[in-house]
């Protein structure tokens, strides 16, 4: 399976393209987890708090910018081969589910935090009755092929108009992973 990029992947060149001009600017970037959950109100004055609170408290002459993230889905589906000699494959499937959710979803997930195929893998395998995994698809809507072996995820970035965007943070499609099934 392939690893993370590289040091010189089009993220971090993205991100430290993004530091140079921030720091050219003499500016601070703080980018944001915030529950997708969360009143689109309500995170705007949590944002706005945030940056007001860090304005008083540093350089009146430093700018502040303060993004949310940007929640980005990505599909992930397998194969599943189970000892049915031994277990219910309903029940294995249902936690290889409830483990992918868990393990690629909001609280375990980090901003620019890309996935790899064999971190999918890692999370299903370790369920009690799985034998074996393959994935048959894992991408995301801006991805050209189903099964890359590796899903970046961007690091804040400049955006239209001088605009800002925030860190992509991956998240595993909770409607993709009932596409999970037994493997014959």
């Amino acid at each position: 399976m392939a690893s993370p990029p590289s040091d010189s992947s089009p993220a971090l060149m993205a991100a430290e393209d993004l530091a140079t001009q921030l720091a050219a600017l003499q500016a601070e970037l703080v980018a944001i987890k915030a529950e997708s959950t969360a009143k689109v109100s309500s995170l705007e004055e949590t944002i706005g708090n945030l940056a007001t609170t860090l304005r008083s408290l540093g350089n009146a002459y430093i700018p502040i910018a303060v993004v949310p993230h940007q929640p980005k889905l990505f599909r992930a589906e397998a194969l599943v081969r189970i000892a049915t000699a031994d277990f219910d494959p309903a029940l294995v499937l249902a936690a290889a589910r409830a483990a992918l959710l868990s393990a690629f979803g909001f609280d375990a997930r980090g901003l620019a935090q890309g996935v790899a195929q064999s971190e999918v893998i890692a999370a299903i395998q370790p369920v009690a009755g799985v034998v074996g995994v393959r994935l048959t698809r894992f991408t995301r809507a801006d991805v050209a092929t189903l099964l890359p072996e590796f899903l970046p995820a961007s690091a804040p970035q400049s955006g239209p108009q001088g605009t800002i965007l925030g860190a992509e943070m991956l998240l595993v499609d909770p409607l993709s992973v009932t596409s999970l099934e037994l493997w014959p």
